[in-house]
């Protein structure tokens, strides 16, 4: 029997996880672009009665979609994170979607690191010695800010950590709790939208205070984020001059 050559396979993997990645953005742009805050509102009855029935079986399939959506890295998939925290409650929701986001970017890891390691290694030789510099100097900081800033796509850092000598268990730790304040943003937004009942609730101080949240932490994340680079950027310098002049 001939051999599958294993270009074969990761060119066939890569098309497979394209195609995922293309149906999913497709799903979202179409579904959440169909309907609005009154046509939730009117139905949001009817998905808690649902989940309230079928307990189980909800949070399954949420985290299952959950899940999927966080290895394939699909942009705007924290709407389903909103929904999450209308449908299920606060407490509930923010222990569903930080299992089903952190094991996600877990399983890229452990995927780029021993299935595609040679694959990315190629891909990204000519960073690769940068990065694990900056890895053996920064890397449990600059994970934290990359998870909390949500600047760098999602794929990346899980394709570029997965090259570095960091530990999968602290790798997976040091996103969760990254990933955290995030989620937990998220998930009180889609709690507070339940409690809507006409226009001027808008202005609520919960409902105002949430939705300024949930826009406001990406500026001051990047903002953070900068001035760290800025700080560890002097200090690389510093303790390179340092050693010079030993």
């Amino acid at each position: 029997m001939d051999k599958i050559h294993p270009g074969f396979k990761m060119k066939s993997l890569a098309q497979l996880l394209f195609c995922l990645l293309i149906f999913s953005t497709l799903y979202i742009i179409l579904f959440f672009n169909s309907i609005d805050l009154t046509w939730f509102q009117d139905n949001l009855h009817i998905l808690r009665s649902y989940a309230d029935n079928n307990l189980f079986l909800t949070i399954l399939i949420f985290f299952i979609i959950r899940f999927f959506f966080a290895v394939v890295s699909i942009p705007g998939s924290g709407v389903l994170t909103i929904v999450a925290g209308a449908i299920f409650g606060f407490l509930l929701a923010s222990i569903l979607v930080t299992i089903s986001v952190s094991l996600g970017v877990f399983v890229v890891f452990l995927i780029s690191r021993y299935a595609l390691r040679d694959y990315l290694t190629r891909k990204f030789s000519d960073k690769l010695e940068y990065v694990e510099q900056v890895s053996r100097d920064h890397g449990a900081s600059l994970l934290f800010l990359s998870r909390v800033t949500e600047i760098i796509p999602s794929f990346a850092i899980n394709s570029l950590f997965a090259l570095t000598p960091i530990k999968a268990s602290t790798y997976y730790w040091i996103s969760l709790v990254g990933l955290l304040p995030g989620i937990l943003i998220y998930v009180n937004a889609g709690h507070q939208i339940t409690e809507i009942q006409k226009l001027s609730d808008l202005i609520s101080p919960k409902i105002t205070i949430s939705l300024a949240a949930l826009g406001f932490i990406p500026l001051i994340t990047s903002v953070f984020y900068k001035y760290i680079c800025r700080r560890l950027l002097r200090g690389s310098d510093y303790d390179q001059l340092s050693k010079q002049t030993k």
